[in-house]
């Protein structure tokens, strides 16, 4: 069987990653309120940060920021990524890996999801990594990537959106949603919501069988 899961709220900590990375933007005098504003803005969808967008639209709107400094200071932030790997997400992939392939499928600007990825430590406890451009669907990369298995799958989220998509596209998968946080949006179509990954591994082993 195959598990296709996301990075970002899933396995990856992905709200203290972005509170140290908009740090960043005010020690070198973007105002807080900008700070928040401006990454909002580079939200394509509800599930891809733009890094480019972001970046383009802090230069216009403070053009005279370091802008060297604040590239050094990011990539610091990205290669630190395995900081922010939730405590249960290694567990959680090697106690799968051994009856399952696993494959991380996420949102982001390639080479900024890519970076968070690799430094994340996780690659080598997953079978692939494949990373759905801002504005994509991750259910159009599913229908290229899963002919072979006719719909049964595993699929893992935590946005509502892509958990409908996917649920529409294959009805026979097996569509979780990790909501690990009260203010998430719950899915009405949804297989089955969890809280974190432990809970996770019942349903999968359920649907397996």
């Amino acid at each position: 069987m195959i598990i296709f899961i996301d990075f970002d709220d899933v396995l990856f900590d992905k709200r203290a990653f972005r509170d140290e990375w908009l740090k960043v933007f005010t020690s070198l005098g973007v105002s807080p309120e900008d700070s928040w504003a401006l990454y909002n803005r580079t939200l394509a969808t509800r599930t891809a940060y733009d890094l480019d967008l972001h970046l383009a639209l802090v230069r216009e709107a403070y053009p005279l920021l370091d802008m060297e400094s604040l590239g050094k200071q990011l990539d610091a932030i990205r290669a630190g990524s395995r900081r922010y790997v939730f405590e249960e997400s290694i567990p959680f992939l090697e106690s799968l890996k051994q009856s399952c392939r696993i494959e991380l499928v996420t949102s982001g600007v390639p080479r900024h999801q890519e970076g968070k990825i690799h430094a994340s430590g996780l690659v080598p406890h997953v079978g692939a990594v494949h990373v759905v451009p801002p504005g994509g669907k991750k259910s159009d990369l599913l229908l290229r990537l899963s002919p072979a298995h006719r719909g049964r799958f595993v699929f893992i989220d935590d946005i509502t959106e892509n958990i409908e998509h996917v649920k529409a596209v294959f009805p026979e998968a097996c569509v979780i949603q990790l909501a690990r946080y009260e203010d998430q949006v719950r899915s009405e179509r949804a297989d089955a919501i969890t809280t974190n990954l432990y809970d996770t591994i019942a349903v999968i082993q359920e649907y397996a069988q």
